[in-house]
């Protein structure tokens, strides 16, 4: 199953240009570019935690949003130092990540507003383990991992 959250999609998204780019595969270099994407996925990050935290008075565990935090910033890091031409087809890859995003959450039969607004997300490693074991693990990705924790 895919994620349920844009960030997993753009996540997975920069990991095959990463993978292109450590393996030196032309045609992923050349028209893969997630250099737009890493920037939405670190503003999205930011600014859902920022709700997250100041406006739901959500209390995240510290190791757990250090995690998510990094994994968030690492990609807009990463690009910004290895990508030679930051713009080449950056916008039409980062449109098609969020139309394909939008296809797989509607044939799912998902709200964006509900899945980022409404539903209560893991604060601390024990409650992302503990969803992992729900039906809701199946959309998400790392919890495949998790399954018999």
């Amino acid at each position: 199953m895919f994620s349920k959250y844009l960030s997993h999609w753009l996540i997975i998204y920069f990991n095959i240009w990463f993978l292109g780019y450590i393996f030196n595969i032309n045609v992923i270099i050349k028209y893969i570019n997630p250099y737009y994407t890493s920037i939405l996925l670190f503003i999205g990050y930011i600014l859902l935690q920022c709700y997250n935290i100041f406006i739901k008075r959500y209390k995240y565990e510290l190791s757990f949003l250090s995690v998510t935090f990094t994994t968030h910033i690492l990609p807009l890091i990463s690009s910004y130092y290895l990508i030679k031409n930051k713009h080449k087809y950056a916008v039409i890859n980062l449109i098609v990540i969020v139309v394909l995003y939008m296809i797989y959450i509607k044939y799912i039969n998902r709200d964006i507003y509900y899945t980022y607004f409404v539903y209560k997300p893991p604060l601390n490693w024990k409650e992302y383990f503990k969803v992992c074991k729900t039906d809701e693990g199946k959309y998400i990705p790392y919890c495949l991992f998790f399954k018999d924790t």
